[in-house]
C-alpha cells in the first residue's frame, strides 16, 4: 500500500483533492492522509511515517508547502518521495 499525505489550509481545497484521488481506478492501492497545517504533516514525518507522494499547498499559515518540501529534502535527506506543490492563486 502506498500513502499519500494532501496539505491545505482550504477545507474545500482538501475536499477537491480527495475527491479527486477517490475517483482514481486504482483507489484501492493506496491511502490518502488529509493535513491542514504544515506542522501536522512534519509531525508525522518526523515520526517515521513515510509517503509516497506530498500534494503541499504553497501557502500556509506558519510553515509553508514549500518549507515542508525544503525539509523534506534537505534535513530529513529523503529524495524519494515526490513532492507536487498546489496554490489557489494565480
Amino acid at each position: 500500500m502506498h500513502y499519500i499525505a494532501v496539505c491545505d489550509d482550504d477545507e474545500t481545497v482538501r475536499g477537491q483533492i480527495t475527491a479527486a484521488l477517490d475517483s482514481h481506478p486504482r483507489r484501492q492501492e493506496f491511502a490518502v492522509e488529509v493535513f491542514s497545517q504544515g506542522e501536522e504533516l512534519l509531525a508525522q514525518l518526523r515520526a517515521g511515517n513515510s509517503f509516497l507522494l506530498l500534494i503541499l499547498d504553497i501557502q500556509l499559515e506558519s510553515v509553508s508547502g514549500v518549507e515542508v518540501g525544503r525539509i523534506v529534502r534537505e534535513t530529513m535527506r529523503d529524495s524519494a518521495t515526490q513532492l507536487l506543490y498546489i496554490s489557489a492563486h494565480d
